[in-house]
């Protein structure tokens, strides 16, 4: 890990550019092709009515997302460079999924306080709305959003990192997890068996039912990967 971590410090911002941009078209492509493989594999039922064509909105927002990502990218690796993140080696297996887990809590927060804020009158009508426009959500509704809304995920991921020096393994391992999320909370079927989502297990988790709900009730189930927040918070609307 740590030649890794060397070797990334190492190179040039152009190096850096275009590695960050070849990696976020290969997380969008294997996103897109994990959703779709769900999809033909559940036997669940739908949560939303089957989406209509693909429209050029909907394929421009998702690339202006990919390059927004790829700006994350880059801006975190700079801060890395110059030493103003601090990312561990630490490949010990007890750290790597402690750290997972203590990104997993701390983002699920923060994303839930910012989707409310997200849903604030000016925010909603001139950023997060163009999420809600596609309410018949496929794979491909994970990456269509407004340019400035992925950017402001990124602040969020890039002030989490800064509170703490994560192990690199831990970073990963959860960025796959959000990945695995929100391809899931965007097939628009329910992958879940029902006597999963009724255990005491299921009942905490964001599946993709609980997210559709909000698609159709904007203003009920905030979460991303937990309910956690929204039950406490009284924003749950149902949906497991």
């Amino acid at each position: 890990m740590g030649q890794i971590l060397d070797w990334t410090r190492a190179r040039s911002p152009l190096e850096a550019a275009a590695l960050s941009l070849l990696i976020n078209v290969a997380m969008f492509a294997g996103a897109l092709a994990i959703g779709h493989g769900l999809r033909r594999l559940s036997r669940g039922s739908p949560v939303t009515e089957r989406p209509g064509p693909l429209r050029r909105g909907e394929l421009l927002l998702a690339a202006t997302c990919v390059a927004a990502n790829a700006l994350v990218m880059i801006a975190g690796w700079s801060l890395y460079r110059a030493r103003w993140l601090d990312v561990q080696a630490d490949s010990r297996p007890g750290r790597v999924v402690g750290d997972a887990l203590i990104l997993l809590v701390a983002m699920d927060l923060g994303m839930y306080v910012t989707h409310r804020i997200a849903h604030l009158p000016f925010v909603f009508r001139h950023v997060h709305g163009v999420h809600h426009r596609y309410d018949r959500v496929r794979p491909l509704t994970l990456f269509v959003l407004h340019p400035l809304e992925v950017l402001g995920f990124g602040a969020l991921w890039i002030a989490v990192l800064s509170s703490h020096a994560f192990s690199l393994l831990g970073m990963l391992l959860y960025l796959a997890m959000n990945l695995l999320y929100g391809v899931v909370g965007h097939l628009g079927v329910e992958p879940l068996p029902a006597r999963w989502r009724s255990s005491a297990l299921g009942r905490g988790l964001g599946t993709s039912t609980f997210h559709a709900r909000h698609h159709q009730e904007p203003n009920a189930n905030f979460g991303f990967y937990t309910t956690v927040w929204d039950r406490l918070l009284g924003t749950w609307a149902g949906g497991r």
